[in-house]
């Protein structure tokens, strides 16, 4: 392999060498480039194996320095060939997500999810306690039927409380059995 290498860099159009060297290192470019076919489509592979080839060809009648062997050479140049394609195709490659998973707020349809889950989780949790506890409770963070959210005086007109302050003592031992029954879950 090396005398083809060798006539190949003297005569960089001598196809009848070049043939003989890739029929040669065939088994070790394919082995180079076996792991990079999956990350492309089946039909870039023709595309690709032309622009390894013709990358090892140029390295080899330019560049090689007889240090190596030729296979070993031919092997490593295919390897790093694939990682640039890789890394150009990757940087490029970004897919348009459809329109309704993305909303212009800037939240996504994951962050909508999960405050849809953590609102059922809430809803269960509230149903579980006493119901001057949930009417408190959805009263302040607006959770639930009954509007909201409401500040502690208009709470405590609801609700019959005598003032603001009383609101605010029982909305404070709401949050305490809504914290127990939520640690209880966990």
């Amino acid at each position: 392999m090396a005398g083809l290498a060798a006539r190949l860099q003297m005569q960089k159009d001598d196809d009848s060498a070049w043939e003989l060297l890739a029929k040669a290192l065939k088994g070790y470019v394919w082995d180079a480039m076996r792991g990079w076919m999956r990350e492309l489509p089946r039909k870039e592979w023709p595309e690709f194996f032309k622009e390894v080839w013709s990358e090892i060809r140029f390295a080899i009648s330019t560049r090689y320095k007889f240090r190596s062997k030729v296979s070993t050479y031919a092997w490593s140049v295919a390897y790093k060939t694939c990682w640039k394609r890789f890394r150009r195709t990757t940087r490029v490659r970004f897919r348009q997500l459809p329109s309704g998973i993305v909303d212009p707020g800037g939240s996504t349809g994951l962050d909508a999810m999960m405050k849809h889950e953590q609102n059922q989780q809430l809803l269960a949790l509230l149903a579980k306690l006493p119901e001057i506890d949930q009417k408190l409770l959805s009263l302040r963070y607006g959770v639930g039927d009954h509007g909201g959210p409401f500040r502690l005086a208009e709470i405590a007109k609801r609700l019959g409380f005598t003032n603001a302050n009383s609101a605010g003592q029982a909305l404070h031992r709401a949050r305490k059995r809504l914290k127990k029954l939520a640690r209880g879950i966990e």
